[in-house]
């Protein structure tokens, strides 16, 4: 047995987000799977925004680790479209 037999990729599932064309896709906004690291990256944006802090952040990982789709999700909170 393999892998690919245990596992398949979720319906609609693409390798890449692009913030630009997915940002009004709200399929795509809430088909976030969140962890630990993003609840805190997410928590610390919108701590950041509320409380007048710093609007500046760098967001670095490995290609295919979620970053635009982090960012799409930022998006669709701030934008109120989820």
């Amino acid at each position: 047995m393999i892998l690919g037999d245990l596992l398949a990729p979720a319906p609609g599932f693409q390798r890449s987000v692009n913030v630009q064309y997915d940002l009004d896709d709200p399929d795509r906004v809430t088909s976030y799977i969140s962890t630990s690291m993003t609840e805190w990256v997410i928590g610390d944006v919108l701590d950041a925004l509320h409380n007048h802090g710093s609007h500046a952040a760098m967001l670095i990982g490995s290609y295919g680790t979620g970053k635009s789709h982090l960012v799409t999700l930022l998006g669709g909170i701030l934008r109120k479209r989820i």
